[in-house]
């Protein structure tokens, strides 16, 4: 959810877009003017001119997956490596908060290999993550996943 704290209009540049049905779309907002989005829709603000400043609170938040039919897929830590590189942004546990994974990356020296970055990540405890198949967007965490915090869903493994 991205709220306004400014108004668009008064701005040269500061512009939400987003991409909807193939088309960038603008959004004007008001100040007060909530929007919410999936985190998967692809958006962008363009770069404000001059000496003003746009405003905005962003909060993000997850919705629970529903059991009701969804499988979880585990994914390996090698995988996640490959899935989702650094600097595409992170992930996190639904459950517990927990991106490990990604704050163990971003503080990596330039120079180890993705073999040896994987081992170091699995013995300081990063290990798989389990994601909704059905896309909903639910993560959760290999700790939590053992604890049970995900009971009634199916689960699938893949390594």
């Amino acid at each position: 959810m991205n709220v306004a704290l400014s108004d668009d209009q008064g701005l040269e540049g500061g512009a939400l877009l987003a991409i909807v049905g193939g088309e960038v779309v603008r959004c004007d907002r008001a100040e007060g003017t909530a929007t919410l989005h999936a985190s998967t829709l692809l958006h962008a603000v363009t770069r404000v001119q001059g000496s003003a400043a746009r405003y905005s609170l962003i909060l993000f938040y997850r919705q629970i997956c529903p059991a009701a039919a969804h499988r979880l897929v585990e994914c390996s830590v090698a995988t996640m490596d490959l899935l989702y590189p650094p600097e595409e942004g992170s992930y996190s546990c639904d459950a517990c908060g927990d991106s490990r994974l990604h704050r163990v990356r971003r503080s990596e020296p330039g120079g180890a290999s993705s073999r040896e970055h994987r081992r170091e990540l699995e013995e300081q405890g990063c290990r798989s993550m389990w994601h909704c198949a059905a896309g909903c967007e639910y993560d959760l965490c290999g700790v939590c996943h053992d604890v049970g915090l995900a009971d009634g869903v199916e689960y699938v493994s893949v390594r």
